[in-house]
């Protein structure tokens, strides 16, 4: 079970701008194109940047004789983990691994490279666990990251890298070396998946990034910010009613999931007085019920089947809508019999419906209740709806395994 920070303090009233402090930080975390590839890839997996992964694949697989380098093998390491698999063939990972292994490193005379470039260390590390590299391999790294840490002080940015690393090889300490990550580097590796907690990092990592601490046109630093900037806000969020924002609503409908955990769904009744309770959601009505309930309490102009501008004989009607925010909440119920392709084409005809000249309307969220729970078609689904015009995000949300009819039905039978 991943550990986060229980009660992390997160100012949002009162406090910096956050709109303006998500888009400092990503203008921070550009990278230019001509950037080493390590960089380029360590930076799109913490922005989640899609399919990146094939492209760091490509290049690194043209690359040959004396054009080799360290970073290299750590750009595969950032493209594997985002991926979930190694990036390129077995033959061709363990041919890079044998290169770099084969190498002296700390030679007297010679200028640092990867030695002092902590940054692909950490990527190394993720490169020997994403293919599964024998215990001898991982000590030698081991080796030459505690080296390494002689160069820079304890607890700063390098350091912090360089332990990481250290912690993603999950070697026993065999050094007097206490592995040290800054508090924002811990919450963004915990939501990548390499950490398994940032107990304790929460409130000293938001400190660090609204006073921007350490950036000076690093961008992988500004990265790792931005990504725990994000994870704090998304669970610590209180909603700040005076200064609301579109992103805020994005974020309360992606907990949905979350409070469906308390949904009445009964095989017995609770009571000796009450009969079970059963809420099903059965249509896409139904779901505009569920988030009318949510959002009403939180936006005192949202409207419900908010009838649009009219094109010519057609009135559209949109489901959901906040015209403080000129925002449009498309709703969508998706039963087994229903392609995913099916339901992008129909938001995308909303789109055009809804979005025509002259409309008040500047964006759109889509929601989705998947009856069907196809799990493995939704990150597919809002990538696809996403390249729309106006829509600034997706939620899909499957019908919950506890909601199952077949067996309400057998059970009354």
């Amino acid at each position: 079970m991943v550990a986060h920070e229980p009660h992390t303090v997160v100012p949002l009233s009162g406090g910096p701008d956050l709109s303006m402090m998500r888009a400092t930080l990503a203008g921070r975390a550009d990278v230019p194109p001509d950037a080493p590839v390590h960089v380029r890839a360590f930076v799109a997996w913490m922005r989640d940047a899609g399919d990146f992964h094939g492209e760091v694949a490509s290049e690194v697989a043209g690359t040959v004789g004396a054009a080799r380098s360290a970073v290299h093998v750590a750009a595969l390491g950032f493209a594997s983990r985002a991926a979930g698999r190694p990036v390129l063939p077995p033959d061709a990972f363990s041919d890079w691994l044998s290169w770099l292994t084969s190498r002296r490193y700390f030679v007297p005379g010679r200028p640092r490279a990867f030695e002092h470039d902590c940054l692909a260390m950490l990527g190394v590390a993720l490169a020997l666990r994403a293919v599964d590299a024998g215990e001898d391999v991982l000590k030698w790294l081991d080796g030459l990251a505690t080296q390494s840490m002689d160069s820079f002080q304890r607890g700063s940015w390098e350091w912090s890298l360089i332990s990481a690393a250290k912690l993603v090889l999950g070697l026993p300490l065999t050094d007097d070396i206490e592995p040290q990550v800054v508090p924002e580097l811990r919450v963004a590796l915990t939501v990548k998946g390499v950490l398994n907690g940032y107990v304790g990092a929460g409130n000293p990592a938001w400190e660090t990034i609204i006073r921007l601490d350490g950036l000076s046109g690093d961008a992988p630093r500004a990265a790792v910010m931005l990504a725990a900037f994000e994870q704090l806000i998304s669970e610590r969020m209180s909603v700040r009613l005076s200064d609301i924002e579109v992103e805020d609503v994005s974020r309360i409908l992606k907990r949905v999931p979350s409070s469906l955990r308390r949904w009445p769904w009964e095989e017995k009744a609770k009571t000796t007085r009450s009969l079970p309770a059963r809420w099903d959601v059965e249509n896409e009505y139904h779901v505009q019920d569920l988030l009318w309930m949510i959002l009403a309490p939180l936006f005192p102009d949202l409207e419900d089947e908010e009838y649009l501008k009219s094109l010519g004989q057609k009135h559209p009607r949109a489901d959901l809508a906040i015209p403080s925010l000129g925002l449009i909440i498309e709703v969508k119920f998706l039963r087994p019999t229903v392609s995913f392709a099916v339901m992008i084409g129909e938001v995308s005809e909303d789109t055009g419906l809804y979005f025509c000249k002259g409309s008040p309307w500047r964006q759109m969220i889509v929601f989705v209740w998947d009856d069907s729970a196809r799990t493995e078609e939704h990150h597919e689904f809002c990538q696809g709806v996403l390249q729309l015009p106006h829509v600034i995000d997706a939620v899909v949300v499957s019908r919950p395994a506890k909601m199952d009819r077949n067996r309400v039905k057998a059970g009354s039978s």
